[in-house]
């Protein structure tokens, strides 16, 4: 992936590397339904090489948002997000593996708290990203939680996490 900026739009492309292959149907899937969590995609070609460019204009990364100091209502509101995010591609039959759970690759919008996560419908990259509990993890720990708040939510959460390696992320949310 690289940033490109042009003007007051900021994407995120992703360059095919020799061996990838677009998954038309996923592709295709996340272009035709209105997916609240999911940055939108456009698949581009430049001098026969192949391209997806998410818009993510007004958005920080997720590892940059989770540096400013966060109350509980507002680290249970992206929790969720993120869990509806990855209800949703199991609802729809998208691969999750498809989903870029990385902290550097799942967006907000600071205004708005929206968040938005990346999908790359490409097969043979080799690419593997984190399992979403793992990704809920990692959030906790790199949160800079409001000292007001009481933390007992936080150990609940990883007591969840820890006893429920197979997630079912509709109970979870």
């Amino acid at each position: 992936f690289e940033m490109s900026e042009y003007g007051d739009t900021a994407r995120l492309v992703y360059h095919f590397q020799r061996d990838d292959v677009l998954d038309q149907m996923t592709y295709d899937s996340i272009n035709q339904i209105k997916i609240k969590n999911l940055a939108k995609c456009e698949l581009t070609t430049i001098d026969g090489a192949y391209n997806l460019n998410y818009d993510i204009t007004g958005a920080v990364s997720l590892k940059r948002f989770l540096s400013n100091t966060l109350k509980k209502d507002q680290v249970l509101c992206l929790l969720k997000e993120l869990v509806d995010a990855t209800v949703f591609f199991n609802r729809s039959s998208i691969d999750i593996a498809y989903m870029v759970l990385d902290l550097d690759y799942i967006y907000i919008h600071p205004d708005k708290e929206e968040l938005y996560v990346i999908c790359l419908p490409v097969m043979g990259t080799g690419l593997r990203f984190k399992p979403l509990r793992l990704i809920i993890k990692e959030i906790l720990v790199n949160i800079d939680y409001d000292d007001d708040d009481s933390l007992a939510y936080v150990g609940k959460v990883i007591r969840y996490i820890n006893k429920n390696k197979m997630m079912d992320y509709e109970a979870f949310g």
